[in-house]
């Protein structure tokens, strides 16, 4: 009876297991990775300080800063954020100056942040094109409208330690990970939920694929937790990813080696 209840088990895993070898391609290996509008994979470099981007699984445009006259090199970049339709902006800590490109990886400004944000460690893009940025030495998070320099408190509850902003649609998603807890805001900063990480995951790193699916990377694969139905199953053995996209019924995942698999 053992036997059968491990045989049933195993042919229940293996389509599973075997789905991600089904449709596997390989980009150059990269520390961050994001997807637009047009399906384009811009891939972010930290130490060459460049940024990639793939056309149909193709790499098309590359940015180094090597051919700018002015030799705009990117020293401590965090992840690359998407301002749709075709902006990309990426806050570069150690010269405190977010940095915009349009898809073809053209540069279009470069912008120092106010004196008055000493250590900038987090940087998201709300649906109005403000520029949230958090100040890990105040503990607090800054909006700046388009075309202001002035930065405003935003948020109506206390952050602090290691956090990341994400923006989902009209919402932004806060990752305390110092606590282990998801908080969800409006675009004013308005706390609309508030969801504790599963104890028994070591999550590594939060993929928000949108508000009712997050992404979970943990030290033996990803994880898909949906908050709201109290679920979290386990969804591939992939490890270090960095990228994490639904597309349908399927999951589009990307590791920082540059592998990139498709799981039904």
């Amino acid at each position: 009876m053992k036997l059968s209840k491990c045989i049933i088990l195993v042919c229940l895993l293996l389509p599973t297991l075997r789905a991600p070898a089904a449709d596997t391609l390989q980009i150059a290996p990269c520390d961050e990775a994001i997807m637009n509008l047009f399906g384009d994979i811009i891939t972010l470099s930290r130490r060459e300080g460049s940024l990639q981007c793939y056309v149909d699984n193709q790499l098309v445009y590359v940015f180094s800063g090597k051919g700018l006259s002015n030799k705009l090199i990117l020293q401590e970049p965090l992840r690359p954020i998407l301002d749709e339709p075709d902006k990309i902006y990426v806050l570069d800590v150690a010269t405190a100056r977010i940095v915009a490109w349009d898809r073809f990886l053209n540069v279009h400004t470069t912008t120092p942040l106010h004196d008055d944000i000493i250590s900038p460690t987090e940087f998201t893009v709300t649906s109005e094109h403000d520029w949230l940025i958090y100040d890990n030495f105040y503990n607090h998070i800054l909006q700046i409208h388009p075309n202001e320099h002035f930065p405003y408190r935003w948020g109506d509850k206390p952050v602090s330690g290691d956090i990341h902003l994400y923006t989902i649609g009209h919402y932004v998603l806060l990752y305390l990970k110092d606590y282990r807890q998801l908080r969800i805001c409006d675009n004013n900063g308005t706390t609309l939920g508030e969801y504790m990480l599963p104890d028994s995951l070591n999550v590594l790193r939060v993929l928000p694929l949108d508000l009712q699916s997050i992404g979970l990377v943990c030290e033996n694969g990803v994880y898909l937790w949906k908050p709201n139905e109290k679920s979290c199953r386990y969804l591939s053995i992939m490890q270090d990813v960095i990228f994490m996209h639904a597309e349908k019924s399927s999951y589009i995942l990307i590791s920082r080696q540059g592998t990139i698999i498709t799981i039904p």
